[in-house]
């Protein structure tokens, strides 16, 4: 739910970074959120940001 109020979509649950699948039982796991980018139109910052045209780490 916090995931979703932040703007991301719904989250994809692995066992490992590998991929493996997700065990509940088990202390490790990966989680990978993608957030909704936003429009141009809803006036937010380029996606150039300050990297000079190359994108940005998030």
């Amino acid at each position: 739910m916090e995931l979703a109020a932040a703007g991301f979509d719904t989250p994809q649950w692995f066992g490992d970074v590998a991929g493996a699948d997700y065990d509940p039982d088990r202390d490790v796991f990966a989680v990978i959120a993608a957030h909704q980018r936003a429009t141009e139109s809803e006036d937010q910052p380029s996606a150039r940001g300050t990297t000079g045209g190359r994108g940005r780490v998030v």
